[in-house]
């Protein structure tokens, strides 16, 4: 069976029911086909980027070990093979996550590892690394009527000159178990076997083709933090950041694309505002986000 996806704005074909993803009728050519296949164990004329990974060319292969190995081509396909007779619940996750973040960096995306919602026709992404808090704070935000737009991974389209865009996803969101208590939401299927994290569809959801952005936030956690605070960064401590939550970021180096990505980010830092968001290590303070963020975007003029 071919199930048909839209996901950054690309028209996904695959043979594997993609939870969360958002089903478009078969009716263009697909942009990427993901489908399984026989893989190798290794590339035989690759180069390691890691214990998992290798990359030759324009394709790379990763092994998520005991899980499943896949092999992400020019940007087009991507071909998986299970591993230890696992289902599709135990690995689909790492193609919606890792393999489509490879892929977007090879089709020359800029990849950056946030979540986003809209905010008066603009895109305002939270960024940082995994369990920073991106998807609670998105979830939050969508619950108090603003749009949600992408999740984990965001497809930026940064043009020397042009306007800085996102190419929304419009997944549904994952959160966990005590995060979708807290927010009063109702969590759908879990993420992964045996794991308290679950997909959930957001109250407000936008998908267009693409939004321009409004502002980035780089989330800063800090147990001492007792409320939540915006200071602009410096250009420096702004480039470190976008660097820093690239998706996958060793794909920049290994896909040649140092020079791209840098010229892309400095287009961004001249268009786009970029802020350190520091935030309390509590989820009962998650309430107070909303009136920080709204005083902060009504003195951007949004």
């Amino acid at each position: 069976m071919e199930y048909r996806y839209r996901i950054c704005g690309c028209h996904v074909a695959t043979d594997i029911e993609l939870p969360g993803a958002v089903p478009v009728t078969p009716d263009a050519t697909p942009d990427i086909v993901l489908k399984r296949g026989e893989l190798p164990a290794a590339l035989p004329d690759g180069v390691p980027l890691g214990p998992n990974w290798q990359i030759a060319g324009d394709r790379v292969l990763v092994q998520i070990p005991g899980r499943l190995r896949f092999l992400v081509t020019g940007g087009k396909t991507v071909v998986y093979a299970p591993e230890n007779g696992r289902s599709d619940q135990d690995f689909h996750i790492f193609l919606c996550g890792t393999a489509l973040g490879v892929l977007f960096h090879q089709r020359g995306g800029y990849v950056v590892h946030a979540s986003a919602v809209e905010v008066s026709g603009k895109a305002m992404l939270f960024c940082g690394p995994s369990e920073a808090g991106k998807s609670t704070l998105a979830a939050a935000l969508a619950n108090a009527g603003h749009p949600f737009l992408s999740d984990d991974i965001c497809v930026l389209d940064v043009l020397a000159g042009g306007q800085a865009t996102l190419r929304p996803d419009g997944r549904m969101i994952k959160l966990w178990s005590n995060v979708i208590a807290h927010l009063n939401m109702e969590g759908g299927a879990a993420v992964r076997a045996g794991l308290s994290k679950l997909w959930v569809q957001p109250p407000q959801t936008c998908v267009p083709d693409e939004v321009p952005l409004g502002a980035i936030y780089v989330l800063l956690g800090d147990r001492r933090q007792t409320r939540w605070e915006i200071d602009r960064l410096s250009p420096m401590k702004a480039l470190n950041a976008l660097r820093s939550n690239a998706y996958r970021p060793r794909m920049i180096k290994a896909t040649g694309a140092e020079r791209q990505w840098f010229a892309a980010s400095s287009a961004l830092l001249r268009r786009v505002p970029i802020f350190g968001l520091s935030r309390p290590d509590d989820l009962g303070l998650l309430s107070e986000a909303l009136p920080v963020l709204e005083g902060h975007w009504r003195s951007l003029n949004l």
